[in-house]
């Protein structure tokens, strides 16, 4: 039976629970006042246990500190990942490096380079004896791979869809995957998936963990469980089984991490013995029409408005992109904060200007032969794009991946941004030749295709592809905006047929609905959306719905 709450009641501190909240239902209120009334009534926590507030972005897991009102001392707030990692992977990690074969004294936290050098590639291939495979589509390949909980509770790394290897259409041998994992734990690189792969594998083989670990939190509270994987999950349900109360809040509608391994149905299948589920169909955050908005798209979870106050009607600028912000901001006659799918949209608005950048994923597939060179350029832009945004840390660190470190970093990443104006306009090639006037590098030789390819796209095309490690911008993607809310937001549509979400939406199976679903639900006083362009049949459907339409 699922017990109806509002954000403001209190349950039973004892129990396993579930709670399913929509979005602006104030659930990080909510949650904040079930940790108060732990600390202050709790018998289980003893003099030193803490409870543990973990949540799947910094953001969410920031706001949730921030409403605490008691002793602080007492919570741990973070991201599930950093919690595994930190708890689990760097105290027990030398238990099984040996046989994993991970260089555990070349561990310097997680990395996300992925290792792609040729001699690499040539290992890999002649590993799993596909001579004919090419090494961009490989790492490619690799890096679309992600650990999977099988059946029968083992783990394996592939990439699904399976990914191409060579343009002859051949899909990369599914052994590649844990050969290259084999030859970067040899190197200490731990990737962002290795976390979860190390962490299973540890509480799996010495379950002392868990119950070491259900005894220095004897409360685990989850939020945004929707995005957690069935690795992850399995971890938290093993935590349950071995001695802490366990408490996992959510909305299958909001799980928007699928390329992680995401899995929405994790929340709905979560179970453990005693478990209690409630759900709280308030939404606090937005005004009446954002709502009614929503509750189209959602028919199956009506929300009902708190704050029950009128405002403008959801409103659909039609029209280039850079007008159509100049038009929300100038009805709105404040900030706006818009949110779109991609990178590109994102550092468009950013940079205010447009570089028609077709591949999303260009930056990571620069036509080079030269792994080294191919990586120094490639970090270089990154690193660039994340100190003109002021994450000065993040770039530093990217640089001394490829041996730019202290000082050298300051003063070449300072000489950068003054030299900004000098190739953000030109081309890759002309970039490439500012970076050669100052490093030893490799130089491209003429009518070559990676001379082509340098010579025909821009340093802008490349830099709009960047994603920046933390945002907190006006202008970002949806998954940066995860856990925020704001006044005014505007929703970039990059095409018509995207706008279906609105008229036919499918949030159970279809991610990319809710991950506009969540880029609306932002929103507090004024919604705004933005498409390119609409047919004369889609703008007659829309105007049926409560929103209004303007062509810029």
């Amino acid at each position: 039976m699922v017990i109806e709450i509002s954000s403001d009641s209190r349950i039973d501190i004892n129990h396993h629970f579930r709670v399913s909240a929509g979005p602006g239902a104030g659930k990080t209120h909510w949650l904040s006042l079930h940790v108060s009334h732990v600390l202050k009534d709790s018998e289980s926590l003893g003099k030193m246990g803490k409870v543990a507030c973990l949540s799947y972005t910094n953001v969410g897991a920031d706001t949730l500190m921030g409403r605490m009102y008691e002793d602080r001392s007492r919570v741990l707030s973070c991201t599930i990942h950093s919690f595994l990692y930190a708890y689990i992977v760097k105290p027990y990690l030398h238990f099984i490096a040996t046989d994993e074969g991970f260089n555990i004294e070349l561990l310097n936290g997680e990395d996300d380079r992925i290792l792609s050098d040729y001699n690499t590639f040539e290992e890999i291939r002649k590993a799993v004896k596909q001579y004919y495979a090419e090494q961009d589509a490989t790492f490619s390949a690799i890096r679309a791979a992600k650990w999977k909980l099988q059946e029968d509770g083992s783990l394996k790394c592939y990439a699904n869809p399976p990914k191409k290897c060579c343009k002859k259409g051949y899909a990369l041998n599914e052994n590649a995957y844990i050969v290259y994992k084999k030859l970067a734990w040899k190197k200490g690189y731990m990737h962002y998936d290795d976390v979860l792969y190390f962490s299973y594998k540890l509480i799996q083989k010495y379950p002392f963990i868990s119950r070491a670990l259900a005894i220095q939190f004897p409360y685990v509270f989850i939020d945004e469980f929707q995005d957690t994987n069935p690795i992850q999950a399995k971890i938290i349900k093993s935590l349950g089984e071995n001695g802490a109360i366990v408490g996992v809040i959510g909305d299958y509608a909001q799980s928007i991490y699928g390329f992680l391994g995401a899995d929405p149905n994790q929340f709905a299948s979560f179970t453990l013995d005693g478990l209690r589920d409630y759900t709280i169909l308030d939404n606090r955050r937005s005004s009446n029409e954002i709502i009614d908005l929503l509750n189209v798209i959602r028919t199956e979870f009506q929300q009902h408005p708190i704050r029950n106050e009128h405002g403008m009607k959801p409103l659909l600028l039609v029209g280039e992109l850079l007008a159509c912000y100049e038009e929300a901001k100038r009805i709105a006659a404040n900030e706006v904060h818009a949110l779109s799918y991609r990178n590109i949209e994102a550092n468009i608005l950013k940079q205010c200007v447009d570089a028609h950048v077709q591949n999303s994923n260009l930056l990571n597939q620069i036509k080079d032969s030269n792994a080294n060179r191919k990586e120094f350029v490639t970090i270089w832009i990154k690193a660039i794009e994340h100190a003109r945004n002021k994450q000065f840390g993040a770039a530093f660190k990217m640089l001394e991946n490829i041996g730019v470190m202290d000082i050298a970093a300051y003063t070449s990443v300072k000489e950068a941004l003054d030299d900004y104006g000098k190739y953000c306009n030109g081309t890759l090639k002309d970039f490439f030749d500012y970076l050669c006037k100052r490093w030893k590098i490799t130089k491209i030789k003429k009518d070559t295709s990676i001379y082509s390819f340098y010579s025909s796209h821009t340093y802008r095309e490349l830099s709009q592809c960047v994603g920046l490690l933390e945002d907190s911008s006006a202008q970002r993607t949806v998954h940066k905006a995860k856990g925020d809310e704001f006044e005014n937001v505007l929703v970039v549509f990059t095409e018509e047929k995207a706008l279906n979400m609105i008229i036919n939406p499918n949030l159970k199976d279809n991610e990319s609905d809710r991950v506009y679903y969540v880029a609306m639900s932002r929103a507090r006083e004024r919604l705004f959306l933005t498409a390119p362009s609409i047919s004369q049949q889609m703008e007659n459907t829309l105007r049926r719905l409560p929103i209004d339409i303007k062509k810029i």
